[in-house]
């Protein structure tokens, strides 16, 4: 049986010899001509979800660490293309733009190639007015979930009808979605702006693998995922809890009962399956149906195993990630919604609800025993701060799993609805429309950015 690759830590990547294959590497366009390779990243920007000025003032400072590794990488030669994604709304539910205003402020600070392309348009007229009808190839594109723009685009060409929503809905698996037709590269990176510690290395390690394995028209590695020890940083600077308690406790014994079960043989192998970072062929992505909620990144394993298989797949390590943890009200929804799809997937498959139950447990325990030598070790190993774990707050919430499984086997517990987009494949062969709806939401992003550096007082 096939197994998913690991390719262990991202340090085993010599990041020289890694842009001058991107660089040799070449790939057969839409019009079937060699061209070089090329490489998008995705930042869907969780700003708007801060609670206090302490909170936004981490938050801006590690979206501006994020876009100086980011500008290193455009410097080196092996990113073409970032895409950052908002959703903040304001009072009466509109638009709220502030975010990627204070976006395109610290790319134009920190990525020279962008700053670059803005002093051309506010020097040459006529460039600028290109940009402004969107007719420009910006290095950075910020868009907004819900850009009237966008909006107008879906409804135009029938996507709307085909999503059953009017424009694009709110949620992380909604940003994911529409950054597909909008993001022009072979392969797609996408990482979450929660990580403190980020480095250029990472987006290296999850998207190398795909490069390097690419023969003409196709890669033979088309997925890759990160995987690590997540530190949720507290207090003041210095201290942090060995986090990702929803992952270790939940999600990864769900996956172990997947495997077990033959349902998705090995696909437990994923070390960590809630990382919302990702490397994908652009061609894999467009066949993809991206969930509305937490079950993205599980919806995507199984999906992905099925379209691609094990052999496929592919995780890598980064290390340690230090990052910016969430309300419990939001963990206690994601583990609500992540536990739901996989009892649907199990009960679909005959699998009893004693069996689930009984099989959770063993599992379970079995990680809380690793998790708690695996802290040990993640203590001595970090040297910069004191990592903190408390063992009783594991069984804490590991007691609250398993009472979310047992109200939802046992019907006490509503099953949460999930949204699910179409694959863009599904909607080029329901519209015969894919390219052009790609142009045009590319133009429009273009004509955002265009915007909020009218807004920033740019051009």
């Amino acid at each position: 049986m096939s197994r998913v690759l690991d390719l262990e830590s991202y340090r085993n990547f010599d990041i020289e010899e890694c842009i001058q294959d991107k660089i040799d590497t070449r790939v057969v366009d839409e019009t079937g001509l060699s061209a070089p390779i090329s490489i998008s990243l995705v930042v869907p920007v969780r700003f708007g979800k801060v609670r206090t000025e302490e909170e936004w003032g981490l938050e801006e400072q590690t979206f501006n660490r994020i876009l100086r590794e980011v500008a290193q990488l455009v410097d080196l030669g092996y990113l073409d293309e970032l895409i950052v994604v908002d959703g903040t709304v304001g009072p009466e539910r509109r638009p709220d733009f502030r975010v990627l205003q204070q976006v395109v402020r610290i790319a134009y600070e920190e990525i020279g190639l962008f700053h670059d392309q803005v002093e051309m348009l506010r020097r040459y007229k006529v460039q600028g007015e290109m940009a402004r009808r969107g007719y420009a190839n910006l290095f950075v594109k910020v868009i907004h979930q819900f850009d009237r723009n966008l909006q107008k685009v879906l409804l135009r060409y029938g996507v709307s009808g085909l999503v059953g929503a009017f424009g694009v809905p709110r949620g992380k698996g909604a940003a994911l979605w529409i950054s597909v037709p909008i993001a022009s590269g072979d392969v797609v990176v996408f990482v979450d702006a929660d990580i403190v510690n980020f480095q250029k290395e990472f987006v290296v390690a999850l998207t190398h693998p795909i490069l390097y394995s690419w023969h003409v028209e196709e890669p033979t590695v088309k997925f890759v995922k990160a995987y690590y020890d997540r530190v949720t940083l507290v207090g003041g600077k210095g201290e942090g809890i060995y986090g990702g308690r929803v992952c270790r406790l939940l999600a990864r014994p769900l996956l172990s009962l997947l495997s077990r079960h033959e349902l998705y043989p090995g696909i437990d192998a994923f070390k960590y399956p809630l990382s919302g970072e990702f490397a994908i062929a652009r061609n894999v992505a467009k066949r993809l149906r991206f969930t509305n909620d937490y079950t993205i990144e599980m919806a995507m394993l199984t999906q992905l195993y099925k379209l691609i298989g094990p052999a496929g797949m592919a995780q890598v390590s980064l290390d340690v990630f230090y990052h910016i943890g969430q309300a419990w009200e939001a963990l206690t929804r994601m583990a609500e919604q992540i536990a739901s799809y996989v009892v649907g997937e199990l009960i679909a498959a005959g699998v009893s609800e004693e069996e689930v139950l009984t099989g959770f447990r063993e599992a379970a325990e079995r990680r809380l025993t690793e998790d708690a030598r695996r802290a040990v070790e993640l203590s001595r190993r970090v040297e910069d701060i004191a990592v903190n774990h408390a063992p009783e707050e594991d069984r804490e919430r590991l007691a609250e799993y398993l009472r979310i499984l047992e109200e939802l086997l046992s019907g006490k517990r509503r099953r949460p609805r999930t949204q699910v987009f179409p694959a863009w494949a599904a909607i080029d062969q329901a519209t015969g429309n894919y390219v052009q709806i790609s142009r045009m939401l590319r133009r429009r992003a273009v004509q955002s950015t265009w915007t909020r550096l009218v807004e920033a007082d740019y051009v």
